[in-house]
C-alpha cells in the first residue's frame, strides 16, 4: 500500500466532486490531483529526492493538504511541525529531521525565517500564502507552475512521515511512520468514523497532528470532501460547519465546550454533523445545545 493511492482513487472515481474548500477557494478531485503532481514536479526541480525530509510549519490550508500528498508523491518524507513550539524546539526538530525544504505561511513567517537564518540544512523555502513572500523565499504557486510528474509509487514499509512527539519528558522525538502505518491508520479511522463518499470533514484541529492526519488520508480514500479553517475558533468553526453542511469533525472536549458556550450556538444549524468522537455526556450536551 502507498499513501498517495487514496488520492489517485478519488481523482479516478469522483473527478468532478469537490475535494477541498478553504476560504474562497474550491477545488475538485481532478484539479487537486493535478496540482499535487505539479507540486511534486516542482519539488523535484529544486532537488528533492526520495527519502529527503520536507518540513511544514503552517496553519491549516488547502495547500497544506496538497503537500501531504505531493511530498510522498516523489517518495520524500513528511515532517509536519507543531506550530506551538518555541524557537529552540523548532530548530532542534529541523536539525534532527535533516529537513532540506521548509514550507511556512504568514502566521509562522517570523520563526521560520529566524530558525533558518543561522546554520541550517534547509536549502529551499516556500511561502504558502497568497501575498508576496520574503526575499529569498519562493511562492507555493511557483511549484504548481511546474510540469506534473508521475507518482513514484513509494509504499509499504518505506518511511512516509516523521511526526514529532510533544516532548513532555525531554526533547521531541521523531516517530518514524511508514506508508503502511499511515494507510492502515486511515483504514481504521474510516471504519470507526463511518467515512464514505458523502463525508464532509472539517479540519479544525491542527493538521500537523496525527489525529487530523487519519482524516486527511481516510476521507480522501473515500472520495469525500475536506473543509479547512486555519485554526480552531468557535464562531468560525460553527459558521463553516453550517455553511458547508459538515458531517464529521474531530473535536476534543475542550473544543466542544467552547462551541456549546459560544454566544452564536443558538443561531446556527449543526444538524448535519453525523459523528463526533466524544464521551457520552459531552456528546449528549452538544446534541442538546445544537438540536
Amino acid at each position: 500500500m502507498y499513501l498517495t493511492q487514496g488520492l489517485r482513487r478519488a481523482a479516478q472515481i469522483r473527478p468532478r466532486q469537490e475535494s477541498t474548500v478553504f476560504r474562497q477557494r474550491r477545488r475538485v478531485w481532478s484539479e487537486t490531483a493535478d496540482r499535487v503532481a505539479r507540486v511534486a514536479g516542482g519539488l523535484r526541480e529544486v532537488g528533492v529526492r526520495r527519502g529527503d525530509r520536507v518540513a511544514i510549519l503552517a496553519l491549516n490550508s488547502d495547500r497544506y493538504f496538497e503537500l501531504m500528498y505531493a511530498i510522498p508523491w516523489i517518495g520524500a518524507v513528511l515532517a509536519p511541525l507543531n506550530i506551538r513550539l518555541a524557537m529552540p524546539e523548532i530548530r532542534d526538530i529541523l536539525d534532527d529531521s535533516g529537513a532540506r525544504v521548509l514550507f511556512f505561511d504568514s502566521a509562522m513567517q517570523a520563526p521560520a525565517l529566524e530558525v533558518t537564518g543561522r546554520e541550517s540544512a534547509i536549502q529551499a523555502m516556500f511561502y504558502l500564502d497568497d501575498a508576496a513572500p520574503a526575499t529569498g523565499v519562493r511562492s507555493y504557486e511557483h511549484l504548481v507552475a511546474a510540469d506534473p510528474i508521475p507518482d513514484v509509487g513509494a509504499g509499504g514499509d518505506t518511511l512516509a512521515g516523521l511526526f514529532y512527539t510533544g516532548g513532555t519528558t525531554g526533547k521531541s522525538k521523531g516517530v518514524m511512520l511508514s506508508h503502511n502505518n499511515l494507510v492502515w491508520n486511515a483504514m481504521n479511522v474510516i471504519a470507526g468514523m463511518y467515512y464514505d463518499q458523502d463525508a464532509t470533514y472539517i479540519h479544525c484541529g491542527p493538521m500537523f497532528h496525527l489525529a487530523d492526519g487519519g482524516a486527511t488520508f481516510g476521507v480522501t480514500a473515500c472520495g469525500g470532501r475536506h473543509v479547512l479553517i486555519p485554526r480552531f475558533d468557535a464562531a468560525d468553526c460553527q459558521q463553516t460547519m453550517e455553511r458547508e453542511q459538515v458531517t464529521h469533525a474531530a473535536l476534543v472536549p475542550t473544543m466542544i465546550n467552547m462551541l456549546v458556550h459560544s454566544p452564536e450556538i443558538g443561531e446556527v444549524n449543526l444538524s448535519s454533523l453525523a459523528a463526533m468522537p466524544a464521551i457520552s455526556p459531552t456528546r449528549g450536551f452538544f446534541s442538546l445545545s445544537t438540536g
